[in-house]
């Protein structure tokens, strides 16, 4: 008889503790905000006129400002990208790519200069991949990203001209991603 009083006490306290909320989460049903840690910028031409006759796509220079509490890695001297940070891809794929990182300070955004060159051409579409890094505390969202500047040059493959200004035949794109 003891050990069926003792089985039916021990059994009653399991169903009264299995009932317990037990989460201690205070209620209201909220969400957890999670710490963005990185951000992939990519950038991308649309052809918004003709191309000159001949004419291929061989360099882009296009700067971009950060948005505050992001930052790209890089070495200081000189102030180049570390490798895998801007890459050439898509339509450029295989281009020769130098990017510069210069660092905000208290009166000025951080930016980032990408010079892409290329001297048998490119088509117009997705050229260049950014991975950026978001500073703890910092919760930049993908319209903080303002329109990079731009420059585009071209080469006429018949008549041997390069340096044709192909700037207003293009328009510059870029898609970012937080992470």
């Amino acid at each position: 008889m003891q050990n069926k009083i003792i089985t039916a006490l021990m059994l009653m306290a399991a169903l009264t503790l299995s009932s317990c909320g037990g989460g201690g989460g205070g209620g209201g049903g909220g969400t957890t905000t999670v710490q963005p840690t990185s951000a992939v910028v990519k950038l991308s031409t649309t052809l918004t006129g003709a191309l000159p006759s001949n004419t291929v796509i061989t360099n882009y220079d296009v700067t971009l400002t950060l948005p505050s509490g992001v930052t790209v890695k890089s070495t200081t001297a000189p102030p180049q990208t570390d490798s895998g940070v801007v890459t050439a891809t898509g339509a450029a794929a295989g281009s020769s790519i130098i990017a510069v990182y210069t660092a905000a300070t208290a009166n000025s955004a951080g930016t980032l200069r990408i010079q892409l060159a290329n001297g048998t051409g490119f088509s117009a579409g997705e050229f260049a991949t950014i991975n950026c890094d978001i500073a703890s505390g910092s919760n930049p969202v993908a319209a903080d990203f303002k329109q990079p500047s731009f420059s585009a040059q071209g080469y006429d493959t018949v008549a041997n001209t390069s340096s044709i200004d192909l700037t207003g035949q293009l328009t510059l794109g870029a898609t970012v991603t937080i992470q």
